[in-house]
């Protein structure tokens, strides 16, 4: 028995010592060691590689866009010419497909909506194409847009504008809007939007109600946000007491961007605290109360942790989370 182990043993060392040198320092029968660098390099190869085939693919898709834009615009004049634009399901989807093909071909077509077409949502969308588009061209137009009887469009042109890098001519509409300056005089046609059952006439009341109190002025707060221009800090400030909480979330929200978490602690509190208030209000506090990374913050979210509200609770302890993951 001891003989036999003896000749196994001599028969296996030498594949054991083999193994050895391979493990310390893989230069026998052409093995590497792993490197320990080997992974993360592979991650960026893998990354960049991904990156270049979401390029190839975006390119694609913009071609592809592209080639639809002369139908697209043929669809477009005939529903001017019929009065048949965003009233046939040919013609509603044809000022959006331009936007995504950001084709300067759309510019003029998209122009003639925007002045001279009755349906608002037609108009609106144009003038948020046309900003899409980012054609110079369209500028004068835009500024035109600003006196549209309704205050959608003038919002959607300053908006346009804006991304133009034009704050001058867009900043009176947004401020405007956005402190609800002259509100019921307002004009704001959501006839478009109507689900055609029901009592219309309340439908109608209720939607324009929305669009004016929440909707615009929010709309108008984050087109402000985007300028970078100081002197809207103070709007945002006057916004925190409107009467509407969207809006005032949406101000706190822009005045955390411009390093005023001083200004916006209170009003952040007091809603996320309020347990008589919609979860997704309050949800929106603690992610506003998040971006500040505060030490205030983190107490109020501490605090929150611990709500009745499961989900508020949830949203609380994932804040927190993400403030620990940032140090």
């Amino acid at each position: 028995m001891v003989i036999k182990l003896f000749r196994l043993q001599r028969v296996i060392s030498p594949y054991l010592i083999i193994l050895s040198l391979v493990s310390l320092d893989g230069a026998l029968l052409g093995c590497s060691r792993p490197d320990s660098t080997s992974i993360p390099e592979k991650q960026k190869v893998q990354e960049k590689q991904a990156s270049e085939n979401a390029g190839e693919y975006e390119k694609a898709k913009l071609a592809q866009y592209r080639s639809e834009v002369p139908r697209h615009i043929e669809w477009i004049e005939k529903g001017l010419e019929r009065g048949e634009l965003y009233r046939s399901d040919s013609a509603d989807m044809s000022i959006v497909e331009l936007a995504k093909a950001k084709d300067k071909r759309a510019v003029s077509v998209l122009i003639k909506v925007m002045k001279d077409y009755s349906v608002t949502e037609a108009r609106i969308d144009a003038a948020e194409a046309l900003g899409v588009i980012n054609d110079r061209a369209a500028i004068p137009a835009l500024k035109d847009a600003l006196q549209d009887k309704d205050y959608q469009v003038k919002v959607a042109a300053a908006e346009a504008l804006i991304a133009f890098g034009d704050c001058k001519a867009a900043l009176p509409i947004l401020t405007q809007v956005a402190l609800k300056e002259g509100i019921e005089k307002w004009s704001v046609d959501v006839d478009y939007n109507l689900s055609r059952v029901g009592d219309m006439e309340k439908e109608r009341r209720e939607l324009a109600s929305e669009r004016k109190e929440r909707v615009l002025p929010s709309q108008a707060i984050r087109v402000l946000a985007k300028t970078d221009n100081v002197g809207v800090i103070n709007v945002f400030i006057k916004c925190l007491l409107d009467r509407n909480i969207s809006v005032r979330l949406t101000a706190a929200s822009a005045l955390v961007d411009f390093k005023q978490e001083s200004e916006v602690m209170r009003v952040l509190e007091n809603i996320a605290y309020n347990r008589n208030l919609d979860g997704f209000d309050r949800s929106e506090a603690i992610n506003i109360l998040a971006k500040t990374k505060s030490r205030n913050a983190k107490k109020i979210l501490q605090k929150l942790a611990g709500d009745k509200d499961d989900y508020v609770a949830r949203e609380a302890k994932e804040a927190l989370h993400k403030i620990n993951q940032a140090k």
